[in-house]
C-alpha cells in the first residue's frame, strides 16, 4: 500500500483487502486523503461499506476509482446511498464493475440532484436501453456533471434516443462518449439532431457503432447550413475513402489520427474540438 499526502493507491488483491480493513482505524478521517484507487479486485459488501463510510466522512475525498473491480449491483447501491448525503466526490470511475440495472437506478436517482460529481465513467457495464433511460432521466435535471463515459455497453437505438432527448435540455455536459454501443443510423441521427440544439457538448464520440453509408448521408443532411459543414464534409469524405480503400492501413491510421485529434469542427454556435463520427468501415 502506498500512502502519500494527496493519494492512496492499493496494489495487489490481497493487500487491497487487508489494508481496506484498516481504513476505519485511521485513514477514514485522514483529511489529506484526496483519492482512493482500487484496480481489478473483488470487494465484498463489507469492504464496500467501509468505502461508503469514507465517502461520507472524508470531506476531501475527490476521486474514487474502482476500475474493473467487480462490486455488483448491491455494492453500487451502497455507494449511491453514501453519495445521497453531502459528499466531495468529483470523479467516480465504475468501469467494468458489473453494477447492473439496480445499481444504475440507484446511481441515477442520486445523479439527478447531485451538485458535486463532475466525471462519471460507466464503461463496460453491459448497460442496455433501460439503464440508459435511467441515466438520461438523471441528466435532464443534473446541473453539475461535465463528463460521461458509456463506452462498450449496449444502449442501442432506444438508449441513444433517450440520451438524445436528455442532451437537448442539458447544457452542462461537455463530454459524451457512446463508443461501441450497437447504435444504428436511427439512434445516431437522433443524437446528431440533439447536438444541433446543445450548446454545451464540445467532445462527442459515437465511433464503432452500426453505422452505414446512408447514415453518413443523413448526418450530412442534418448539419447542412451549419458553419462547420466544410469540415464535416472533410470527415465524411475521409470515411468514404477508408471504406473504399480498406488496404491502405498505413494511410488510414494517419488520417484517423488526424481526424480524431486535430480537426476542429464548428457546428452552429458550438465549437467541437473533437467530433468523432461513427466509422463506416473496419480500420
Amino acid at each position: 500500500m502506498c500512502i502519500r499526502d494527496r493519494y492512496m493507491g492499493v496494489q495487489g488483491a490481497s493487500n487491497q483487502i487487508k489494508e481496506l480493513k484498516k481504513l476505519p482505524e485511521g485513514l477514514n478521517f485522514k483529511k489529506s486523503l484526496k483519492s482512493l484507487h482500487f484496480d481489478n479486485v473483488s470487494l465484498n459488501k463489507g469492504n464496500m461499506k467501509i468505502v461508503a463510510s469514507i465517502i461520507r466522512n472524508n470531506s476531501n475525498l475527490h476521486a474514487l476509482n474502482l476500475n474493473f473491480v467487480s462490486i455488483g449491483s448491491e455494492s453500487a447501491e451502497i455507494i449511491a446511498i453514501a453519495m445521497s448525503y453531502k459528499h466531495s466526490l468529483t470523479h467516480l470511475n465504475l468501469a467494468g464493475c458489473n453494477i447492473g440495472l439496480k445499481g444504475i437506478k440507484a446511481l441515477s436517482i442520486v445523479l439527478a440532484e447531485d451538485d458535486t460529481l463532475a466525471e462519471l465513467n460507466l464503461d463496460c457495464n453491459r448497460i442496455q436501453a433501460q439503464s440508459a433511460k435511467e441515466i438520461a432521466a438523471a441528466l435532464k435535471t443534473n446541473k453539475r456533471l461535465k463528463i460521461l463515459y458509456l463506452i462498450y455497453n449496449s444502449i442501442g437505438d432506444a438508449g441513444a434516443k433517450a440520451m438524445a432527448d436528455a442532451i437537448e435540455s442539458n447544457q452542462t455536459l461537455a463530454v459524451l462518449f457512446v463508443y461501441g454501443n450497437r447504435i444504428t443510423d436511427e439512434g445516431t441521427l437522433a443524437m446528431a439532431n440533439a447536438l444541433m440544439k446543445n450548446n454545451g457538448i464540445v467532445e462527442f464520440n459515437a465511433d464503432h457503432n452500426k453505422f452505414t453509408e446512408d447514415g453518413v448521408k443523413m448526418i450530412r443532411k442534418t448539419f447542412e447550413g451549419a458553419h462547420g459543414i466544410a469540415a464535416l464534409e472533410v470527415a465524411i469524405n475521409l470515411f468514404n475513402l477508408l471504406r473504399d480503400n480498406p488496404h491502405c492501413l498505413r494511410l488510414t491510421n494517419c488520417q484517423v489520427q488526424y481526424l480524431h485529434t486535430a480537426l476542429p469542427i464548428s457546428i452552429g454556435a458550438v465549437s467541437y474540438t473533437h467530433l468523432t463520427l461513427p466509422t463506416i468501415c473496419s480500420v
